[in-house]
């Protein structure tokens, strides 16, 4: 008798934690994901390497069409810089801007008290611009980058508070995207027209991550 007891007990509370694990359909999402990456790459052609750094800030709204399921809108900030480095010495410096829009859909999966695993897809759109200069300041090339993907992103979220969510995500993940880059220079100007497949696996696993929050309502 007293193991028919326990037994349901456990089971009663078990049911009740999974209960209270969902997100509920109704919620709204408010958050957002900082993406950073810094990354060194040297050519073949002694002595000459290139810096770059850039991040994303991605601020979200989104709405549980029912229980652990979020539709829901982005923006996105993309800013950036580049050098281009000859024997030690800065030759050309670049600086990026850019922005994307989209819309993501949601699933999360209950992995233990209090611990969330999500898969999000999404449809952006993403625009960029880049300007290049010399040491002396002049500008010496501008391009400009835009893009409509689809793109898949798995994470971890975990409730710290009643309403706080923090979590860890692999942005892009798995991306397929249409862009068109073009490129202007004192001498030439071209533009291309390209579908690519990416993925963000590498051997740098901070440099894949991005970090962010929800406020659940």
């Amino acid at each position: 008798m007293i193991k028919k007891i326990t037994f349901i007990t456990l089971a009663f509370l078990c049911c009740s934690f999974f209960v209270n694990a969902q997100i509920k359909e109704g919620s709204l999402l408010i958050g957002g994901q900082v993406y950073y990456a810094n990354v060194s790459a040297k050519t073949s052609n002694g002595g000459r390497m290139e810096k770059a750094s850039n991040g994303v800030i991605d601020l979200s709204l989104g709405k549980a069409i029912k229980d652990n399921v979020v539709l829901g809108v982005h923006l996105q900030f993309i800013p950036g810089t580049s050098d281009q480095i000859n024997n030690g010495s800065v030759s050309y410096k670049t600086k990026s801007n850019g922005y994307g829009a989209g819309v993501f859909y949601r699933k999360y999966k209950t992995l233990a008290k209090d611990f969330y695993f999500f898969i999000e897809a999404g449809a952006n759109y993403l625009y960029e611009k880049q300007t290049t200069r010399d040491t002396a300041g002049n500008k010496v090339q501008m391009s400009t980058y835009s893009a409509v993907q689809l793109a898949l992103a798995p994470g971890i979220s975990y409730k710290v508070l009643k309403n706080l969510h923090m979590e860890v995500m692999i942005p892009g993940l798995l991306t397929l995207q249409y862009e068109v880059d073009k490129t202007s220079s004192i001498s030439q100007s071209a533009s291309q027209n390209k579908y690519t497949f990416n993925t963000n696996i590498n051997a740098s696993t901070l440099n894949n991550l991005s970090v962010g929050f929800r406020l659940i309502f």
